[in-house]
Formats: structure tokens, sequence, C-alpha cells
């Protein structure tokens, strides 16, 4: 048990070090593309100097603004439209 979390730690700390000297350290992780790649780099360990360069490209939503027209979907109806039918036959049965 000893020899495989020393050999877990030691990977962790190669991948730590590969990931500093190609520079994925320099600047501000500011972006899920960012950090995903320097999490991976340093999950990688030794295999980065073999050849491995491992990156990840997030691709985020940008969130839905008000103006934008809403899906025809039972999610982005809103409340006051959900369940309501227009067609003649429904209208009968409902007494309208």
């Amino acid at each position: 048990m000893r020899i495989g979390s020393g050999l877990l730690i030691l990977w962790l700390i190669i991948g730590a070090i590969a990931a500093g000297s190609a520079g994925i350290y320099n600047g501000t992780i500011g972006s899920c593309t960012k950090a995903s790649t320097v999490v991976v780099t340093i999950l990688a360990g030794p295999l980065n100097y073999v050849g491995v360069n491992p990156k990840i490209d997030c691709k985020v939503r940008s969130p839905v603004s008000e103006d934008a027209p809403r899906r025809a979907s039972w999610r982005g109806t809103p409340a006051r439209t959900r369940g309501v039918h227009s067609t003649p036959a429904r209208q009968a049965s409902m007494g309208g």
C-alpha cells in the first residue's frame, strides 16, 4: 500500500513539473479550457516527457438573454401557457 501511494505521489509531482516546464502555468486560469488542460497534464505525469500532450477544449454555452425566443419544449415554455391547448376538440371537451 505504501509503495502504491508513493508511486502515485511521485507520478503527480512529475506531472506538475512537466506542466511547469511546458509553460502551462503562465498567465491566469480564466477559462475551462486552461484549467482542464492543467489538470489533465498533471494527471498524465511522466507520459508528458514521451510525447503525450493532453489538451482539453471546453465549449461552454453562453446564457440565453431574456430577449431571445424560447424553445418550444415543456421546460422552455412560460408557466402561464403550460397545459393550454388551443385545438377546438380540446376546448369543447373542457366546456370552452
